[in-house]
């Protein structure tokens, strides 16, 4: 494990102060709460580009892409990054289908490929301390009324 440094603890903070800002903050609650496409073709027609959806679907998931971009380059320390959040693993999750087919629309592999890597140590690290915890993750990749009724019961 790599130590952590006060530069990483500085960034870590200021990172959690750009997910208080308003706009983000709503983006963030929209992935959770009502973010759902099971392709690229859904996403298209649910979040087409100009609606605040489709705003608020590529400020969260690249916001999280951005900070996978830094602990590839070694710039923030990934375990002090993984004991204080793991919502960008959420966000990858719910973005995973519709984002292969972007990919692939774009002719760019690399569409969001830091937070699907991000996502991916995310999920041996979890795995490493708590086997069984990242399907949990997975799992909240449903449709808004599913999800609804699997927090009722």
């Amino acid at each position: 494990m790599a130590e952590v440094t006060r530069d990483d603890v500085d960034l870590v903070l200021k990172l959690y102060d750009m997910r208080r800002e308003p706009t983000m903050r709503e983006a963030r609650r929209f992935m959770i709460e009502e973010f759902y496409a099971e392709n690229g073709k859904e996403f298209a027609e649910k979040y087409p580009p100009g609606s605040k959806e489709n705003a608020y679907f590529r400020q969260a998931t690249s916001y999280w892409d951005m900070v996978g971009t830094f602990v590839k380059r070694g710039l923030l320390n990934k375990e002090l990054l993984f004991e204080t959040s793991g919502e960008f693993h959420i966000f990858w999750e719910k973005a995973r289908a519709a984002t292969q087919d972007m990919r692939h629309a774009r002719n760019n592999p690399l569409y969001l490929k830091n937070l699907e890597d991000l996502a991916g140590q995310h999920k041996a690290f979890m795995e490493g301390r708590s086997p069984g915890s990242s399907a949990f993750l997975a799992s909240l990749n449903k449709p808004p009324a599913a999800a609804k009724t699997q927090k009722r019961g």
